[in-house]
């Protein structure tokens, strides 16, 4: 009873934080276009009017349910993944990181890329800079299904919301499971062996160099998983997991819809993934290896999600 507690508190969490973004996602949306109404009409053309015919049109393409649908997949998918990883993913053990730690090595000649990004361009302020930017993930990773459900035509927001219901179960789950690993940030604390103590050492001196106020967020965050690890109590965000990367899946699938839209945005968005992979290694959460295994995963699940969808509508 208590777990089916712990479960319905993190869905009212999810569900409410997704029904906010929905809400505020379409109320911008609406101000952007009756600010473009305006500006065409030098300021003539009624808003009233124009808000009116839109919602008119929208409740009658079952706009609400448009909506409601990717916000509630989310609140509930975010509620079973945080859930699996928690109590499930456990069971499998943690086996696969002296394997992964090997392949990173192979693949950079002989040494871990993590501390070579610290040798190359670690300073306290790149550290500050990954942190805050690897964190920001967070943002796209829920404002992008409130955008799809309140704007995406029918075939985007089906493929979109194919594509990432597929990555956390597919990958967050299935391929964790199959394939479990903890990453390098907590390879001391699973294998027993310091492999990782020199990256690690220049994080924490990064963090002792910052001012006393800031705080790098990846090492508080590390220290409280750890702390969390085997706790029966369910907890957001909890739960320790690295091969494949579910952040840089993700930021594949932001990419791949941005060049959908627009181009610019595609570059934009491969830029910003790009970035995110740099900042897993960097910051000790993940192999370079977890990236790209992550990346090609949600390339190949964008693409089946869309010859699905078309294959529907068409």
């Amino acid at each position: 009873m208590a777990q089916l507690g712990d479960m319905l508190g993190l869905a009212s969490r999810y569900l409410r934080s997704a029904m906010i973004l929905g809400v505020l996602i379409l109320a911008l949306g609406l101000c952007s276009k009756v600010l473009a109404l305006g500006a065409r009409s030098h300021f003539r053309a009624s808003p009233s009017t124009f808000l009116n015919d839109w919602f008119r049109n929208w409740r009658r393409h079952g706009g609400l349910l448009q909506l409601g649908w990717p916000l509630l997949s989310f609140a509930l998918l975010m509620t079973g993944f945080n859930a699996f990883k928690q109590t499930v993913l456990p069971l499998a053990g943690m086996h696969y990181d002296p394997l992964f730690a090997d392949m990173d090595r192979w693949l950079f000649g002989g040494r871990d890329p993590g501390l070579m990004l610290h040798q190359w361009i670690g300073t306290p302020l790149m550290t500050r800079a990954m942190d805050l930017l690897y964190h920001a993930w967070f943002l796209p990773m829920s404002i992008g299904v409130a955008v799809v459900a309140a704007w995406g035509g029918t075939a985007i927001r089906m493929q979109y919301m194919l594509a990432y219901v597929a990555i956390w179960i597919v990958l967050g789950c299935m391929a964790a499971y199959a394939a479990p690993a903890a990453g390098p940030c907590f390879y001391a604390a699973f294998e027993n062996v310091g492999r990782f103590d020199a990256l690690m050492t220049s994080l924490h001196a990064h963090q002792l160099a910052l001012e006393p106020e800031i705080t790098v967020a990846a090492l508080h965050y590390q220290v409280r998983l750890i702390e969390l690890w085997g706790e029966p109590q369910l907890h957001v965000g909890a739960g320790i997991s690295a091969m494949p990367s579910v952040h840089c899946a993700l930021a594949t699938l932001f990419a791949l819809a941005g060049f959908s839209y627009r181009p610019w945005l595609g570059y934009a968005l491969s830029l910003f993934a790009s970035l995110i992979w740099l900042g897993s290694i960097y910051l000790a959460w993940h192999y370079a290896i977890d990236g790209v295994v992550g990346a090609i995963g949600a390339f190949g699940l964008w693409q089946a999600s869309g010859l699905w969808v078309r294959s529907r509508l068409c």
